[in-house]
């Protein structure tokens, strides 16, 4: 397993912890666009967005992590909304979910 494959499992591990339902985006795909950006050094979502617009950037996410569509802005800020800020940081530190 690469390390994009263990990305994209540990994003799709906190999708789990939401209330979402998946209407047109993952979570999941939207908390890896935010892994991707900010190692890019990007510091804010306007900025990760912008950049994930990019050609480049989208046939880099269809590749690795077969992400086929992005999100709107205002799409993105709402996905990133539903996700529980302490899951994240605890599955991306230590792999293990706390309750």
């Amino acid at each position: 397993m690469n390390s994009f494959d263990k990305l994209q499992g540990k994003m799709i591990e906190v999708e789990k912890e939401c209330g979402y339902k998946g209407y047109y985006y993952k979570i999941s795909d939207v908390l890896t666009i935010m892994v991707c950006g900010m190692l890019c050094s990007l510091q804010n979502i306007s900025d990760i967005y912008e950049w994930a617009k990019a050609m480049p950037v989208q046939e880099f996410l269809l590749k690795e992590f077969n992400i086929h569509k992005l999100p709107s802005r205002a799409q993105f800020y709402n996905l990133i909304g539903c996700v529980n800020p302490q899951n994240l940081i605890l599955c991306l530190l230590n792999g293990q979910k706390k309750y």
